[in-house]
């Protein structure tokens, strides 16, 4: 959208609901904002979408949509048009998902979960490279590589991933020479040193309240849990025969057994009613309630920032942002009231009730930072530019100026235009800013005009 969370309305995977006093996590089109490929079929460009996180139910557009992770499942149309679903099946055996999930990353043998992962990512390249050819405008999106980086990060098989992926790329480069191709991640990864549950810090000192145990299941209960499952497995040298075990069982039947086991001990439930702050992550919520909040704002801002691992006396915290600061939009006052930003190697999780320290690091071994990677590529690109401070807002203005298209003064992103070779289109066209947005109707009219020509 270029827009900035505050314009766009999404803050994480959820939104807090303190009516319905939940939890709510994004599904589907959790928003009303038009999207860059709107604009283009606006322009009279047509346009393709591979994997995009959040595009279920796929929109109706002048070329064609696959639906990316949170579809809920293989067996939803989960393409633009229809039918598109099954000559994918047909032709790639494709699916949003790879066969092997994380659930069996610890009995399974790596190389299982690496060789699935490539066959999955290979597919989408196999796609896009064909559908490249169809549309005016392509964006793909790799979801894996998150996974991969969390859960292996530099351990056997993530390099050849990566190589895979860099392959893939040069393919698309060499089919599409007359074609500029951009290269953005939403963020980086580093390895994780420190883990802090910042909700269980929050209870420790009275900001946040619990109800007592979750209902959960039995397994929960009784304590038994997958890395305690785990641990005993190694501990008596049971993997070898495990494993032989579960590949002698559909793969369904192995995944949804190992999935019953719960990951953890169920927490606690939040006290919503008698909780100062609710916690989402490293977004803080305070109760609209309070009769003090900016005062308290300022004393949980201070308090967060003073938190030091009890193992190398390091801050835990980088640094925390005030909703004001970050946080300005159409949708503000749906905005978490303070951003927290861990330090160097600080993974944030867990929730209420349980451990504030020490989780186990050897599952989740790396996590996100803020600073990613910008790639540019292709006849009207620069050799050799390093582009400092880009965002990912900017995509949206950027692909909509090397398209001659207009820039809607709502979008907050800037055109990256140092990208651009002086003497190309794009490198030497004013940027235009058009006041309104295109109206949803006037891309709906124009779909339809497409439709009865028999273009789409």
């Amino acid at each position: 959208t270029g827009k900035n969370p505050a314009n766009l309305g999404a803050f994480g995977w959820s939104r807090i609901g303190w009516e319905e006093k939940t939890f709510r996590t994004l599904r589907f089109s959790f928003s009303e904002e038009l999207e860059v490929w709107n604009y283009l079929n606006a322009g009279g460009f047509s346009a393709g979408v591979i994997n995009m996180p959040l595009t279920y139910p796929p929109k109706v557009l002048d070329g064609f949509m696959v639906s990316g992770p949170l579809t809920p499942g293989e067996k939803k149309e989960y393409t633009y048009p229809k039918d598109l679903k099954e000559k994918l099946r047909r032709k790639y055996d494709y699916k949003i998902f790879p066969k092997l999930t994380f659930a069996l990353r610890d009995i399974l043998e790596g190389k299982d979960i690496v060789r699935h992962m490539k066959e999955n990512i290979h597919t989408k390249f196999e796609v896009a490279r064909e559908f490249s050819q169809r549309v005016d405008f392509l964006q793909l999106t790799i979801f894996l590589t998150d996974n991969l980086q969390h859960r292996i990060w530099n351990r056997k098989g993530s390099e050849e991933i990566w190589k895979l992926i860099d392959k893939e790329i040069g393919e698309i480069i060499r089919e599409n020479p007359e074609k500029d191709i951009l290269i953005m991640s939403d963020h980086g990864m580093e390895k994780a040193k420190t883990y802090f549950n910042l909700s269980a810090w929050l209870q420790k000192h009275g900001y946040c309240s619990s109800k007592g145990k979750k209902k959960g299941d039995a397994l929960s209960k009784l304590g038994i849990t997958r890395r305690r499952l785990l641990n005993l497995i190694r501990r008596l040298n049971l993997g070898t025969p495990l494993k032989k075990f579960l590949r002698l069982l559909p793969y369904k039947v192995a995944r949804e057994t190992f999935r019953r086991v719960p990951e953890k001990s169920g927490g606690e439930e939040l006290d919503w009613d008698e909780s100062k702050v609710i916690p989402s992550g490293t977004m803080l919520y305070l109760n609209p309630s309070l009769d003090n909040k900016q005062e308290m704002k300022e004393h949980l801002r201070e308090e967060l920032l003073k938190i030091k691992s009890p193992e190398s006396g390091e801050k835990i915290i980088k640094t925390v942002y005030e909703k004001e600061e970050v946080f300005q939009g159409k949708y503000s006052d749906i905005a978490p009231d303070l951003a927290v930003i861990p330090a160097d190697g600080v993974w944030i999780g867990g929730g209420v009730g349980e451990e504030m320290w020490g989780e186990d690091l050897t599952y989740w071994i790396a996590d996100h930072i803020q600073d990613g990677i910008f790639l540019g590529y292709g006849p009207n690109i620069k050799e050799g530019k390093e582009i400092k401070g880009s965002q990912l807002i900017d995509l949206a203005p950027t692909i909509l100026h090397a398209f001659g298209l207009p820039v809607p003064d709502s979008m907050d992103g800037k055109v990256l235009k140092e990208i651009f070779k002086d003497e190309s289109k794009p490198g030497k066209t004013p940027v235009e800013h058009q006041k309104a947005e295109v109206p949803k109707k006037e891309i709906k009219r124009k779909i339809r005009k497409l439709k009865r020509k028999g273009k789409i």
